[in-house]
């Protein structure tokens, strides 16, 4: 049975990106509120989406993100299947103790929660293939329908 869950998510202004790329078993679906988030995704040129759009990430997108920008981000995280929502609670707990979000504890909660990590020599074939080597996910096509800049109606 594939599930379906809902994370309201807020990334302070500034933010380095998440350190680790994952490679998830998941699809994304991610409506912004307000402010602006970076997708990082190898070998391709980074997506800056703002309030008002939306991202899907398709499963088996290595990618990750951030927010560079001067005023926080907030967002809707639709995870499929809906277990994954548990991994942003995670998070959010270890940064609540204090803990600063570094590669190898990030690296340990995505593996927590069914999320393969990519390790750093893998992430560089891919930036420096642009992914070519991995059926170019269906080339542009797919990256096309990663970044859904349509409005968000509600």
């Amino acid at each position: 049975m594939r599930s379906i869950r809902d994370t309201f998510s807020l990334l302070p202004r500034s933010s380095p990106r998440f350190p680790v790329l994952d490679l998830d078993p998941r699809s994304l679906l991610t409506p912004y509120q307000q402010g602006k988030v970076r997708f990082h995704i190898p070998g391709r040129p980074s997506v800056d989406v703002a309030a008002g759009e939306m991202v899907t990430v398709p499963v088996r997108l290595p990618h990750k993100f951030s927010n560079p920008f001067d005023e926080e981000a907030v967002f809707i995280n639709t995870a499929t299947p809906g277990f994954f929502v548990r991994y942003f609670e995670h998070l959010e707990n270890l940064i609540g103790d204090g803990k600063v979000l570094t590669p190898e504890i990030n690296a340990e909660a995505l593996k927590r929660f069914a999320t393969i990590p990519l390790p750093p020599e893998d992430v560089k074939r891919l930036e420096e293939t642009g992914m070519a080597g991995e059926k170019k996910l269906k080339a542009e096509n797919e990256i096309k329908e990663c970044v859904n800049r349509s409005p968000l109606t509600l």
